[in-house]
């Protein structure tokens, strides 16, 4: 409990913590916050509105793994700092354009700044301080982080009536110049930085062995289960606006609805940090991975059963937020456990690199299936993404206990 005191009272983890809330909410929840506004403004398809989400992701994807070199070798508050700077920058050129092409270039730049500032990044940095120690701190991290959703959807909305979509994508590049990329520059957890530093000094990259990576089946089947509950949330949340429409709910249903992913996910990560501030009722990742990609199997028949009824619709939301909530923050935790802490950025930025490019090609896939098969195909395929992204899991774990029996039979 001490130990858990010490993080909830450090401001730095405070500020972090803010600041990846608002950075999610202007450079990616806007996204899906503006979809419909763009649709109208332009007469754009909301297939090729999305293919430009797609291209900020994928250029998310390829960047990140430069993103791990940099944080690793200690540099990841500078990085996140400029990230949210240049990021506030990209958002007002966004308010100016007309063009599908520039259009397209935005989201493009806001893939690079991305890469640098939300979860992959943050995580990364708290784990090389960290080490073993650092899921408290981000279980805080997205504790807040949470909210982004809830936080973007009603201000851009709101933005959006009294003036226009113009306005309100000014509004969050000030918002990520003026608070958090100051936020960003403040956090730096002093003490331990150095040590960050010493990590990448003493451990140095050596090509051959992150090659083996590849080889190795336990990394190729957490990159698959990875690749696959970050495509079903992608296509899930990038259409979450004309799925709800397609249900005969009003506007102002919808916007209530996408805000609940953010508190869905803030409640179970609580939940899960309340329980582990508990010696006795720590639950393992092991366990607790699986269930929740079940879960967003289950989330997905929900929608399909639903159609109208509020109920299903409200339990829809509330448990694919719950369970990406809880996703989100055990990426690194999986990873750290099953391939170690040796260059982890790096090493988390390719197992996590095909769920970018999953997310990437997700909002096209869905806006696809949306249009030309309707709501109930798109989550009938979500759904059978994460129940494969579970038996590949649940592979893993025969794998590791398997291994293990062998190895303690040696020793014995």
């Amino acid at each position: 409990m001490n130990q858990t005191n010490q993080i909830w009272k450090n401001p730095k983890i405070w500020t972090l913590a803010i600041a990846e809330t608002l950075v999610w909410s202007g450079q990616f929840y806007l996204f899906p916050a503006l979809l419909l506004q763009w649709n109208q403004s332009f007469e754009w398809s909301v297939s090729l509105i999305s293919g430009a989400f797609s291209i900020s992701l994928l250029a998310s994807a390829f960047f990140s793994i430069f993103v791990g070199r940099i944080i690793d070798r200690g540099k990841g508050r500078i990085l996140m700092t400029l990230s949210a700077l240049i990021g506030g920058l990209i958002l007002i050129f966004l308010s100016q354009i007309q063009t599908i092409g520039l259009f397209y270039l935005s989201w493009l730049l806001l893939g690079l700044t991305t890469s640098g500032c939300l979860y992959p990044a943050c995580f990364s940095y708290l784990t090389n301080v960290y080490k073993d120690d650092a899921k408290r701190p981000i279980m805080l991290v997205t504790l807040l982080g949470g909210f982004a959703g809830t936080i973007c959807y009603p201000i851009t909305s709101y933005y959006v009536e009294l003036f226009d979509w113009q306005f309100a994508a000014i509004f969050w590049g000030l918002v990520n110049i003026f608070i958090c990329a100051p936020l960003f520059r403040y956090s730096n957890l002093e003490k331990t930085f150095q040590i960050q530093k010493n990590v990448s000094k003493n451990e140095k990259l050596n090509r051959l062995e992150i090659l083996k990576f590849f080889k190795n089946p336990i990394f190729i089947l957490i990159a698959i289960s990875f690749t696959l509950v970050a495509t079903n949330n992608g296509m899930v949340v990038s259409q979450i606006f004309p799925s709800l429409e397609s249900r005969g709910f009003s506007i102002v249903l919808t916007v209530f609805f996408a805000s609940l992913f953010g508190p869905a996910q803030v409640a179970s990560r609580l939940l899960v940090f309340i329980l582990d501030s508990f010696d006795r009722t720590k639950i393992s990742v092991s366990i607790l991975f699986p269930v929740a990609l079940f879960i967003m199997g289950f989330a997905s028949i929900l929608f399909m059963i639903g159609k109208g009824n509020f109920l299903l619709i409200f339990l829809f939301v509330v448990i694919q937020g719950g369970a990406w909530g809880l996703m989100s923050f055990m990426t690194p935790e999986v990873t750290w456990k099953f391939l170690g802490f040796k260059n982890f950025a790096l090493i988390l930025a390719l197992v996590s690199f095909g769920g970018k490019i999953g997310a990437a090609f997700a909002p096209l896939l869905a806006g696809f299936l949306g249009q030309y098969f309707g709501y109930n195909i798109l989550m009938l395929v979500t759904g059978l993404l994460v129940i494969i992204a579970g038996v590949s899991f649940l592979i893993v774990l025969l794998i590791t206990n398997y291994s293990n029996r062998i190895l303690g039979s040696k020793i014995a």
